[in-house]
């Protein structure tokens, strides 16, 4: 379990908040996930994917992570300009 404060201020926790989490899997890790569910294996003990996101709830903003819940690796926040949105 990891917290981390969003740029915004939200605090991001995915222990009081685990819907912000969503993992990132490669085509070569799907079809891996997916043999391993054919042959029995549960996929929620699937471990394979190396990169993952948190979402915050308030501004939308996305932190890549790699691997762990250290430090994100990259933010993400689509600037959205209003002028163009009113036309």
């Amino acid at each position: 379990m990891a917290r981390l404060q969003c740029k915004c201020g939200q605090q991001l926790s995915n222990s009081t908040n685990p819907e912000i989490e969503y993992k990132v899997f490669s085509d070569e890790e799907w079809i891996s996930l997916l043999d391993r569910t054919d042959a029995g294996e549960n996929p929620i003990n699937f471990v394979g994917n190396s990169v993952f996101f948190w979402k915050c709830l308030n501004c939308k903003r996305l932190y890549f992570f790699k691997d762990n819940l250290d430090k994100p690796v990259a933010v993400y926040q689509e600037e959205i300009n209003n002028d163009i949105l009113s036309k």
